[in-house]
């Protein structure tokens, strides 16, 4: 195995360069680089980082997710999830903590925080429950907004 630059080991990465399409599912204990395009279900216990020339449809499971590319499906992650200002989403997302840049699209809908969620309100989730991040044990119902008279 070849050596990294600190003498160690170079960190495990899965990679779907530029150019190549990826049907069916995808799953790494490392992380995960898809510059180019994958259809189907990408899941990963590490980070998974979508560049502007990424593209997936289907579902994304993670611990951590950065996209400055295309996603269309579902998301569900545990971590942070960063959404750059090239990013074009069309997506339901479960996340634990959500950033968005300025100029990010964003079409569907998204719940932060802990919660225990069954994998059936996620469309194409699997049989099991997923949990996410941090839970806010302080959090309050939103206060519905009062009529203008």
């Amino acid at each position: 195995m070849a050596k990294h630059a600190n003498g160690g080991t170079p960190p495990k990465l899965t990679i779907v360069s530029e150019g190549t399409t990826f049907e069916g599912t995808l799953v790494s204990s490392s992380d995960v680089r898809v510059s180019g395009c994958v259809k189907g279900l990408v899941e990963t216990a590490g980070k998974l980082v979508i560049p502007g020339s990424g593209y997936i449809e289907g579902a994304i499971k993670g611990g951590a997710l950065a996209i400055a590319g295309r996603v269309k499906g579902t998301i569900n992650v545990s971590g942070n999830l960063l959404l750059q200002k090239t990013s074009v989403v069309e997506a339901n997302i479960q996340v634990g903590r959500l950033m968005v840049e300025e100029g990010a699209v964003f079409n569907g809908e998204c719940r932060t925080g802990e919660r225990v969620i069954d994998a059936s309100e996620i469309p194409g989730g699997q049989d099991k429950p997923v949990r996410s991040a941090k839970p806010d044990r302080n959090a309050k119902p939103a206060k519905p907004a009062l009529a203008r008279k």
